[in-house]
């Protein structure tokens, strides 16, 4: 008797210690078209801030994408501590006004290559000189992705930086 039950102990102990990794993770990265945590651009933002962070970079406070009306309409407002402003023409000319020059950053729409998808973001200086804006392209990312279909989501790989 005493060792059914402590089979039948063991049993539940390992169906538990399987479904928590599952029950713990974050949200599934699931579309490219609905924002929210689920949406792979907020994950590629967030994978990149981490990745800045992480390889001392810097930390933004505040970080500025260029708007483009389809990728950035579906932007959080806020991601990993960083507040995310979509930044149209007027946006530009404002933060150029105030501090002369800052850095916005384009996102690209999802890549495929070779069974990867690759979330791509461009860094550009952005600077104002006898009344002209230049954009200067300062680095590249690509955050890779596989998408696995059993679970229906994306799963990030790696990021890579080119030129930073």
């Amino acid at each position: 008797m005493s060792f059914k039950v402590h089979l039948l102990s063991m049993r539940r102990l390992l169906i538990l210690i399987l479904l928590v990794p599952t029950l713990t993770l974050s949200q599934k990265v699931t579309t490219t078209e609905f924002g929210g945590a689920n949406n792979i651009y907020n994950d590629g933002i967030k994978r990149y801030l981490i990745l800045s962070v992480q390889n001392k970079k810097h930390n933004q406070d505040t970080f500025y994408v260029q708007q483009d009306n389809v990728i950035t309409d579906s932007l959080m407002t806020r991601i990993y501590g960083s507040k995310v402003v979509v930044a149209d023409s007027s946006v530009i000319e404002e933060k150029l006004r105030q501090n002369g020059s800052f850095m916005l950053h384009k996102l690209f729409p999802l890549s495929f290559d070779k069974g990867v998808f690759y979330v791509s973001l461009v860094l550009f200086s952005v600077t104002k000189t006898n009344g002209e804006v230049y954009f200067a392209n300062t680095a590249t990312f690509k955050l890779e992705y596989l998408f696995y279909t059993r679970m229906k989501a994306f799963q990030f790989t790696k990021g890579r930086s080119y030129g930073h």
